[in-house]
C-alpha cells in the first residue's frame, strides 16, 4: 500500500516533468536558450538573470525553465527512492527510468546551450522529456490505482 507521502511527491513529479515541457515549449517559441548563455547558472557572474520590465522576457522563461526542471529531476529521485519496494514493478521501476530520461534531455539542454547542437540532436532534449513525462504519469496512475 502505497503511502500518501509517495503518492504526493509521484504527483509533483508528474506535475513538474508537465511543466518542465511546457516551459521547454516556450523556451523554443521564444528563443530564450540563447537568452542565457551560461549553464546551469544564467550568466557566469550570477546565478539568475537581471529583473526587466517584463516578467516575460527571454532570461527569465530559460530560467524558471531550468529552476523547475531542476526540482523535477530531485521528485523523480525522490518518487523512485520511495517506490523501490512497491509490490508494482510500474511504481518501483519507471520513476527510474523517468530520472535518466530527464537527465538525458538536461544533459541534451545543457548541450544546446554550450554547443549550439543541430536541430535532429536537440530534438533528442524533447524525446527525453516526454518519456520521462509518459514514465512517472503511468506510475502516477499506478500509486492511485494501489489506493483503491
Amino acid at each position: 500500500m502505497p503511502t500518501s507521502t509517495q503518492r504526493r511527491v509521484t504527483r509533483w513529479a508528474t506535475l513538474l516533468i508537465i511543466v518542465t515541457v511546457m516551459l521547454g515549449g516556450a523556451v523554443c517559441a521564444t528563443d530564450s536558450s540563447s537568452a542565457c548563455p551560461a549553464w546551469p547558472v544564467c550568466y557566469a557572474d550570477r546565478v539568475g538573470p537581471a529583473m526587466q520590465a517584463g516578467w516575460l522576457e527571454n532570461p527569465i522563461i530559460e530560467f524558471v525553465h531550468r529552476a523547475i526542471s531542476f526540482a523535477a529531476l530531485v521528485l523523480l529521485g525522490v518518487a523512485g527512492w520511495l517506490g523501490r519496494r512497491s509490490p508494482d514493478a510500474r511504481v518501483r521501476v519507471l520513476p527510474w527510468v523517468a530520472l535518466g530520461c530527464a537527465i538525458g534531455s538536461a544533459v541534451f539542454g545543457m548541450m544546446i546551450i554550450l554547443f549550439t547542437l543541430p536541430l535532429g540532436l536537440g530534438l533528442l532534449d524533447l524525446a527525453f522529456a516526454l518519456i520521462a513525462m509518459a514514465l512517472i504519469t503511468v506510475s502516477d496512475q499506478a500509486l492511485r490505482g494501489e489506493r483503491r
